[in-house]
């Protein structure tokens, strides 16, 4: 009777560890925990983790308490995860795109429990789902405005970025973006971001300088020249939900809702 006890002691212990182990494993594999989140963002069996790759980041840290407030710095070595996700588009064409829980595990560490600026894992994802989406915008941008009108090596000395004043938006943003009907691979676009009331987006223009150095200077001029039509075509096609800056030296402009600043 007492060796039954034990055996089943032990079983239960054992259960339990192997139970602790699960949901390590469950709340750490984000596309298993998070598989209608991504189902929703790119698509119900549109999708596949090719790779996981686990890293190491060596960080000076500050060590915070459950209010947030610090206790002292020291170096430490902290564990992350990439996934590599293998995605096919509207064309048939695949695509890779990465997802991490590396700025998830920095906001963690820096803030406490109780924080207001610490990020809950759903809202970390859809950090990087929006860096993705924005990835697709940029790429939009420079295709259907930029590139007109221009060779292929000008085009590519202009970049363009997706991003947004005021700081990084408060946690409740990312639940809201999450919600958002739009808010998928193939259907995010420029308009969505700078028409929405979530927060304050925006594009920024600019010029790779090394880039442009490379060119003759007859391209290097048509390169300068093209950043006033493209103020003119970001204006035509956005209208009153146009909120860009292109900087480049002298050229200066900035436009918030339709009207220069």
């Amino acid at each position: 009777m007492k060796k039954a006890k034990q055996i089943g002691f032990s079983i239960v212990i054992i259960l339990f560890i192997v139970g602790i182990f699960c949901v390590y494993w469950l709340l750490n594999n984000w596309p298993m925990r998070y598989k209608s989140e991504l189902n929703q963002f790119f698509g119900k069996g549109n999708w596949k983790v090719i790779s996981e790759d686990v890293k190491r980041s060596r960080v000076d840290t500050v060590r915070y308490n459950l209010l947030g407030d610090s206790s002292g710095q020291k170096r430490r070595v902290d564990l992350y995860r990439d996934w590599n996700i293998l995605f096919e588009n509207e064309n048939g064409e695949e695509e890779v795109w990465k997802i991490s829980n590396h700025v998830y595990m920095i906001n963690n560490e820096k803030y406490g429990l109780f924080n207001p600026k610490r990020y809950k894992a759903r809202q970390a994802l859809t950090l990087e789902l929006m860096e993705i989406s924005f990835v697709v915008i940029e790429e939009e941008v420079h295709n259907e405005i930029v590139k007109e009108g221009l060779t292929e090596e000008e085009a590519h000395c202009i970049y363009v970025d997706m991003s947004y004043h005021g700081g990084n938006p408060p946690r409740s943003f990312y639940d809201k973006l999450a919600k958002e009907s739009w808010f998928t691979i193939e259907g995010v676009t420029a308009e969505n971001y700078l028409a929405s009331d979530l927060y304050d987006f925006y594009l920024f223009i600019g010029i790779h300088g090394y880039r442009l150095e490379q060119l003759s200077e007859q391209e290097q001029e048509n390169v300068v020249s093209s950043l006033e039509n493209i103020e003119k075509r970001l204006l035509e096609k956005y209208g009153d939900n146009a909120s860009f800056e292109i900087l480049y030296n002298e050229y200066d402009v900035e436009y918030v809702d339709g009207v220069k600043q």
